[in-house]
């Protein structure tokens, strides 16, 4: 069967990360400069391939003091490593007519696997005519299996921050008119 190539709109797709800050409250950001694509089988929802790169410069969080920070070699280590990337391997349905897809992860150089919860898949065809798809992908991950093992430590029982960290991905991707044949399919999306 054919694939299709399918390009991310960044006006109607986002990644965001949240995690707690001194057990109770939540930290949340953003990263505004990614990009990727998804092949799929012909009429199909379900992914022969899907790939994600992100700037990793392009953390937001609202605060400048604390994006900076993050940057650091600390936390992201944005001058060695300048982005960070997601790799589908496989698609597994749920019996809940969800599917998860498995892949892995890189983050500092350290690539893991990693798994997320696919919801609210939707295709639809826009005014124009052009195929859209839309689906919601969502994780977690251990910080410290990627190097992330700063804590800010209170005392031997408190840390400032956790090491679990949620991430969700939303996509809204269109096919593309022609279908390319390696790597990235997308420039860099800029989030609006």
């Amino acid at each position: 069967m054919a694939l299709e190539t399918w390009g991310l709109d960044g006006t109607r797709s986002g990644i965001r990360f949240s995690v707690r800050h001194l057990l109770f409250a939540k930290i949340s950001g953003r990263f505004t400069q990614w990009w990727g694509s998804v092949q799929a089988a012909e009429g199909e929802l379900d992914f022969a391939s899907l790939e994600l790169f992100v700037d990793t410069a392009s953390v937001d969080t609202g605060l400048d003091r604390r994006d900076v920070y993050l940057k650091s070699s600390d936390f992201l280590n944005v001058a060695a490593h300048p982005s960070l990337a997601f790799a589908a391997r496989r698609v597994e349905e749920k019996s809940d007519d969800r599917v998860r897809i498995l892949g892995a992860m890189t983050i500092r150089g350290k690539t893991r696997d990693a798994v997320f919860d696919v919801e609210d898949c939707v295709r639809t065809r826009d005014r124009q005519g052009r195929d859209n798809a839309s689906f919601v992908m969502k994780s977690g991950i251990d910080r410290r299996d990627f190097g992330l093992t700063w804590s800010g430590a209170l005392d031997s029982r408190a840390t400032l921050l956790s090491d679990h960290v949620d991430i969700e991905i939303e996509v809204t991707a269109a096919k593309m008119a022609q279908a390319k044949r390696h790597g990235m399919t997308a420039a860099p999306t800029a989030a609006p």
